[in-house]
């Protein structure tokens, strides 16, 4: 049996992070290993649980997104980071993208699209192997 894709949620704002735990934990195949307020514990964080999926906000207090990204990278090269965000502005995607994210999903995404890009990033991280 496949292993769950385990995930670190990564938003400053703890209503959203407590909401998209509850999706994502009744999706057969996913589990939230943790969660981040802020990128500097964002890469703290993706250091000590090695997750697979680091759903990562691109504005946020004391080190964004994009910075984050570029370390947890850096640090953690397996760990696929997927930008989450309420920017949909064309500047904010590709700092994201050259920072490393292998997608960038908007928070006004239904559920399944969230899901699916989880699942379709780690199964090329998956192939990559």
């Amino acid at each position: 049996m496949k292993k769950k894709i385990d995930i670190l949620i990564t938003d400053d704002h703890p209503l959203f992070r407590r909401s998209l735990r509850k999706v994502l934990q009744t999706r057969a195949g996913l589990e939230v290993v943790g969660e981040a307020e802020n990128g500097q514990v964002a890469v703290i964080k993706a250091m000590e649980l090695s997750p697979d999926v680091v759903l990562m906000d691109v504005n946020m207090p004391v080190l964004g997104g994009i910075d984050a990204t570029r370390h947890i990278k850096e640090e953690c090269r397996r760990t696929i980071v997927i930008a989450l965000s309420n920017q949909s502005d064309e500047p904010f995607i590709q700092a994201m993208m050259n920072a490393g994210a292998t997608d960038y999903v908007l928070k006004s995404a239904k559920p399944q699209e969230i899901e699916q890009s989880i699942r379709q990033a780690y199964s090329k991280l998956d192939k990559d192997t």
